[in-house]
């Protein structure tokens, strides 16, 4: 790996540390990945370690992929080994993808259940610089509760290609909160991508 490369994935390290260090997450469901989809009949597997603060419980989230066309990908997720068991599914459409635009964009939309249920609704913009994607974008959460949860968290982050195959993915994430009703779901999170 040449210098720059490695000084790029310090640098990325550095900064989702310090928006994320403060607090680490409630179970929630951030990006976890660029805005590339997955080619057609490609199966993705990623595991993301979760700690939570509300109850104190460690998840571990274990994802699949599918890729039902070019531009359209199905994801479902479990997180396991907590209290509580997180479900949850949405679909990522890619609307502008690198080379052909200078950014790739999808659009995402989903479900899931964790106490209570809620949607998730976003868009992802990714940049790759040689193995390494920047991705952010917004990500709107209403959580259907008493009182209805309206979240909005701007994921920040680093999808690193790992091995000479492009088959796994090191990401790192920082969700930060853009609203008040956000603030709980704040989290810095990590985990794995590969892709079969």
């Amino acid at each position: 790996m040449k210098s720059y490369q490695k000084l790029s994935i310090v640098c990325i390290t550095v900064f989702l540390v310090s928006f994320g260090i403060t607090s680490i997450s409630k179970a929630q469901d951030g990006f976890f990945s660029d805005a590339h989809t997955l080619g057609q009949n490609q199966f993705e597997l990623g595991f993301q370690p979760v700690m939570l603060t509300e109850p104190n419980d460690f998840m571990m989230m274990f994802r699949g992929g599918y890729g039902f066309a070019p531009s359209l990908t199905g994801y479902a997720k479990v997180g396991a080994l907590a209290d509580e068991t997180y479900l949850g599914a949405h679909l990522e459409y890619n609307v502008a993808y690198e080379p052909r635009s200078a950014f790739s964009v999808s659009l995402l939309g989903g479900a899931f259940d964790y106490y209570d249920v809620g949607l998730k609704l976003g868009v992802n913009i990714s940049k790759d610089i040689q193995n390494v994607s920047i991705y952010t974008g917004m990500n709107y959460q209403p959580i259907f509760t008493d009182n209805t949860i309206n979240a909005l968290l701007i994921p920040v982050g680093a999808d690193i290609n790992i091995d000479s195959q492009d088959n796994v993915d090191l990401v790192l994430e920082a969700d930060i909160p853009a609203n008040d009703d956000a603030e709980f779901l704040e989290a810095l999170t990590f985990g794995l991508n590969i892709r079969l």
